[in-house]
């Protein structure tokens, strides 16, 4: 059985009643059970709201130092926009010593709020390669000229053809979001305007 039907069984068979289990999976040191946990309760988010809530509260309150399933459980909550979390992860912040945090919290933060300080505060990890595929799709949920002349920006300094290919995904989510926005990107870079030509002829954007 492939991971995709190991997470889809569990959803359709088990539900909302595998939410605790799979937030103890969440600490497992192997990599494979603790993804699968994390990706299983991403899909039960929305049915299981109150059950994530209570034990992110639960968990919070404890005040646990570098608390990574503290981390996963604010995250999946961020995933379905959920208010009630903005005043945790800005406390959260103090929680962890690990500075790989502070962009994982930024980013729950602006998908939360859609505030776009919180974006200028996430782009500045920008060449941190560990954190630039975070930063690529959050640019692409912010139509503006500022969203594309920084993944244009991001375009020009990468040389990696898998990152290249996802900052023509969020530039061209930005241009079906505004129309208009398409002459500025052609006047700004005519290479990348040629590349979104060739992507939306022989791909599945």
């Amino acid at each position: 059985m492939d991971r995709e039907d190991v997470i889809n069984r569990i959803v359709q068979e088990k539900g909302t009643d595998a939410i605790p289990i799979l937030i103890e999976q969440l600490e497992s040191p192997d990599p494979q059970v603790s993804d699968i946990a994390d990706e299983a309760l991403m899909l039960l988010a929305y049915e299981g709201k109150d059950i994530i809530m209570n034990h992110f509260k639960e968990r919070f309150s404890l005040k646990k130092r570098d608390d990574v399933t503290l981390l996963y459980l604010a995250q999946i909550l961020a995933h379905i926009k959920s208010t009630e979390i903005v005043p945790y992860i800005q406390k959260m912040f103090d929680m962890f010593s690990d500075e790989r945090a502070v962009p994982l919290l930024v980013e729950c933060l602006l998908k939360v709020t859609g505030d776009k300080k919180y974006l200028d505060m996430l782009y500045a990890y920008s060449q941190d390669i560990e954190f630039e595929e975070i930063i690529i799709m959050a640019l692409g949920d912010f139509p503006s000229k500022n969203s594309l002349d920084r993944l244009m920006e991001l375009y020009e300094l990468s040389s990696d053809k898998s990152i290249k290919s996802l900052i023509l995904e969020s530039t061209l989510k930005i241009l079906f979001s505004d129309i208009e926005l398409v002459s500025y990107v052609n006047q700004r870079s005519p290479e990348i305007s040629e590349k979104l030509k060739w992507a939306l002829k022989n791909t599945n954007f």
